[in-house]
């Protein structure tokens, strides 16, 4: 084997332990949130908003600087600097259990606000609404989920011969990220990923044609 493709195959190993320490740091926050949700509810006594934190003996610095630094030009190309710093600024007004809800938007599904809720629903509903207020996502009706979601419940009400804990649907929702919600989604998933080691992810490529897609609207 020559120097070269020595080299070649060092590199190639160097990326693969970079990317593991991503999926690693993501899947952290993203995949395990039951896990995370006791550290990052200690931090809400200790710290009140997402400005400063530490997980796992690791510190994580949502501060402006910090994304000016860690987020990849080509992320924030289409932003000026008041733009930057407004995204660090509703980044450091983020509770922990915000950054837990926003990061799992586009991952959810049958979003619903029941006529019985259990306290985590209620929660779940009031986060979505103080996103939504914060300009970071839009919460937009759908009556096809109701349907379905009544339907459901209806039939597994039949099946078990008794009436839903939770009560029927009285509305259900979309929801999804604006396109300042998905600036500071990236701010807080690159200074997660950089602080972890990992390597920042790739740029999507469909960001723009959604923000000009947005823009049309």
């Amino acid at each position: 084997m020559d120097v070269k493709s020595f080299q070649e195959i060092l590199a190639a190993f160097k990326n693969l332990l970079a990317t593991l320490g991503l999926v690693l740091a993501i899947g952290f926050l993203v995949l395990n949130a039951e896990a995370i949700g006791d550290g990052f509810v200690a931090l809400i006594d200790r710290f009140g908003r997402l400005r400063g934190a530490e997980i796992a003996g690791v510190k994580l610095d949502f501060g402006e600087a910090a994304i000016e630094r860690q987020v990849p030009d080509e992320l924030f190309r289409h932003l000026d600097s008041k733009d930057k710093r407004r995204i660090a600024q509703d980044v450091g007004k983020l509770e922990p259990r915000l950054v837990v809800r926003l990061l799992h938007v586009g991952l959810l599904a049958n979003l619903c606000e029941f006529e019985k809720p259990t306290t985590g629903m209620i929660d779940d509903f009031g986060a979505d609404h103080h996103l939504q207020d914060m300009g970071l996502v839009t919460l937009t009706d759908n009556p096809q989920t109701k349907t379905q979601v009544l339907a459901d419940i209806k039939q597994r009400e039949a099946a078990a011969r008794k009436k839903s804990d939770i009560g029927d649907p009285r509305a259900c929702y979309d929801l999804t990220l604006t396109d300042h919600g998905r600036d500071v989604k990236t701010a807080v998933v690159q200074v997660v990923s950089a602080s972890f080691g990992g390597a920042s992810p790739e740029p999507d490529a469909s960001l723009a044609e959604k923000r000009s897609q947005s823009k049309r609207r």
